[in-house]
């Protein structure tokens, strides 16, 4: 299944944390660059995506010391792309990821979904909630930052609103017996199901690697649990005589994991194991794992079924909207063949970094009266005031005495960590 993120996910909030566009030095905010079956893309539009896209290129391509590319990238034929230039992979990208923000409106309205007052007052909703995160002033920066207007940035938006309204409506469309079928041999296909024995090459205390003959020692437990797995010793016991995961105690039956969930070495690990069998050491930053690949059950699959049901509906959605696109006519203009990447990009930077001032010099503001503020509380509190509450240590007299209650209850429960294997 592919990894694709649906852009109807996507939260425009990223505008708010600079992963927006920058304004563009040949073309007009307003200028219509392209249409999508007769529906007009303007240049502001556009930019959202097409700095993401201009971006991940940039960044795939940067210095790795610098985080520059060369004067002459966006000119610069890409391996790979058919001849195309690093600025005509990154308009492409974009022409395409704005295309499927019109087709989430082209594509509702024939099916007659609107937008009801509750999805309008949700769209103004999630834009007050900005103004009141990161105030007046910051917010006008951002969207300086983002070469948005106000209007580009609600229109987005609103695209945006339409796209779950096309998702639920084409969801309910489909056959629940076989999204269930299809989901159980995904996870089936994609999920594994392990126990371990780790032996810890981590100091306890401070988490740092060890070394010298501490590490010597732990190898040579490591054989010791090599040698007693093939003595035909049980597995579970082992664990509780050698493991140092903690979270084995909290999964006894075993970790269930999709990729990615794990650290990689763990994860390719398990995946070479048939059902039952044992591995030799596999060692990632936490240590040795003598893992047992285990057998996924129903009880699994209930676990992770709802996530995994939307999984497959999802990809599901990804195919139609790209049968959606590959229909739709998508026509550039004359303006569209002017837009200057590069100089957008450098527009976009200089933005960012005013923007980055001003919000800089807003936070420490905010900061300093947070400060005063509680200076001012703390002095108006009269010297002495709380003198008479009972001390912490003063429990009431029908509240039991703490060395009365039963030892089995006062005993703090072991703090639960992070499973060693997981990332």
């Amino acid at each position: 299944m592919k990894k694709r993120i649906l852009a109807f996910t996507l939260c425009l909030a990223i505008v708010f944390m600079f992963g927006a566009c920058g304004k563009s030095e040949t073309s007009s905010s307003s200028e219509v660059v392209a249409t999508v079956n007769g529906e007009e893309i303007t240049m502001d539009e556009l930019q959202y995506f097409l700095i993401q896209a201009a971006s991940q290129l940039k960044s795939a391509h940067a210095d790795a010391e610098t985080g520059e590319v060369p004067e002459d990238f966006w000119s610069t034929e890409l391996e790979g792309e058919d001849g195309k230039t690093a600025a005509e992979v990154a308009l492409e990208t974009a022409l395409d990821g704005v295309v499927e923000f019109h087709i989430y409106k082209i594509e509702a309205d024939k099916l007659g979904l609107k937008l009801n007052d509750e999805d309008k007052e949700n769209i103004n909703s999630q834009k007050q909630s900005m103004i009141d995160s990161y105030g007046e002033t910051m917010y006008e920066a951002q969207l300086k930052a983002a070469g948005f207007t106000e209007e580009t940035f609600m229109k987005l938006m609103t695209l945006s609103a339409y796209s779950q309204k096309l998702y639920t409506n084409f969801t309910e469309g489909l056959d629940e017996e076989t999204i269930a079928q299809e989901s159980k041999e995904y996870f089936n296909e994609n999920y594994l199901k392990a126990k371990h024995i780790l032996i810890s090459t981590q100091d306890a205390e401070t988490g740092t690697p060890l070394d010298g003959e501490a590490l010597e020692a732990k190898q040579k437990v490591v054989a010791e649990v090599q040698e007693k797995i093939k003595n035909g010793a049980n597995f579970d016991d082992l664990i509780k005589e050698y493991g140092e995961d903690p979270g084995m105690e909290q999964s006894p039956e075993g970790y269930v994991f999709g990729e990615g969930e794990m650290v990689t070495e763990f994860y390719e690990g398990t995946k070479a194991l048939e059902i039952g069998a044992i591995s030799e050491p596999v060692t990632t930053s936490y240590g040795f794992h003598i893992i047992q690949r285990l057998e996924l059950n129903d009880e699994d699959y209930a676990s992770y079924e709802e996530n995994v049901k939307n999984m497959v509906m999802s990809e599901k959605f990804v195919e139609q909207l790209e049968a959606y696109k590959k229909a739709a006519d998508v026509k550039k203009k004359s303006a569209y063949k002017k837009i200057d990447v590069k100089a957008i990009m450098e527009q976009y930077k200089a933005d960012y970094e005013e923007a980055s001032a001003v919000i800089q010099e807003e936070s420490a503001k905010m900061q300093e009266e947070a400060a005063q503020q509680q200076t001012e509380d703390e002095a108006a509190v009269p010297e002495g005031e709380g003198s008479e509450e009972a001390p912490a240590e003063e429990a009431p007299a029908e509240e039991a005495p703490a060395e009365e209650v039963p030892a089995e209850e006062a005993a703090p429960a072991e703090e639960k960590t992070e499973e060693a294997a997981t990332e």
